[in-house]
């Protein structure tokens, strides 16, 4: 059976501690493709290693800038790692590239109360949102 098709069957199970390192093999297998990062990180974060999880989500990202929900995922997962200075960057980031996502982030409910911290408001002077 192909790795692919038993880290299928490993998530189809649940079994992400058994799928996890499948899609470790195959993100480094093959490095240049978005969604091998996006399922890495989505097993991390199902075994709960929220930093390690962001980062395969934002390897997601520089193989696809416009994964906005690698982003998203990426910036779930630093809260979830309570790493604030990690979500931080993640917010400049995005910042750089679509400034108007920031009014986006700061609606949503898991974000919202980062925005008290002074260098969060300080993107929305920064960037104008």
């Amino acid at each position: 059976m192909h790795i692919l098709e038993q880290f299928q069957r490993a998530v189809q199970r649940g079994d992400y501690a058994a799928a996890l390192p499948l899609i470790e093999q195959l993100a480094q297998q093959h490095p240049n493709i978005a969604t091998n990062w996006y399922n890495y990180g989505d097993c991390l974060e199902k075994v709960g290693r929220y930093n390690a999880a962001a980062t395969a989500f934002m390897t997601a990202v520089r193989c696809d800038p416009t994964d906005g929900g690698a982003y998203y995922r990426a910036c779930l997962a630093l809260v979830e790692a309570k790493n604030t200075a990690g979500l931080l960057e993640v917010f400049r980031l995005i910042c750089e590239a679509d400034p108007s996502m920031l009014s986006e982030l700061k609606a949503e409910r898991e974000f919202a109360p980062y925005f008290q911290i002074p260098e969060f408001a300080e993107l929305e002077r920064q960037f104008g949102v």
